[in-house]
């Protein structure tokens, strides 16, 4: 499980998958995933990877502000 939250929102795509804007809770299987996370109106465009590993959850609090 991913559990992300970013400040501003961002628009957020998993492995190449649209999954909407933040904040998010999604049900990933376990590995390496590819996060892209865009905010045009703030320039926001960042790229990160988490690892999942079964039967846990990653959370993750981004605050791009200035």
């Amino acid at each position: 499980m991913l559990v992300l939250a970013t400040s501003p929102w961002c628009r957020v795509t998993v492995d190449g998958v649209d999954r909407g804007p933040t904040p998010l809770r999604l049900p990933l299987p376990a590995g390496e995933h590819v996060v892209d996370l865009a905010n045009p109106q703030f320039h926001i465009a960042r790229r990160l990877t988490v690892a999942i590993v079964a039967n846990q959850t990653v959370r993750k609090n981004l605050d791009f502000g200035e």
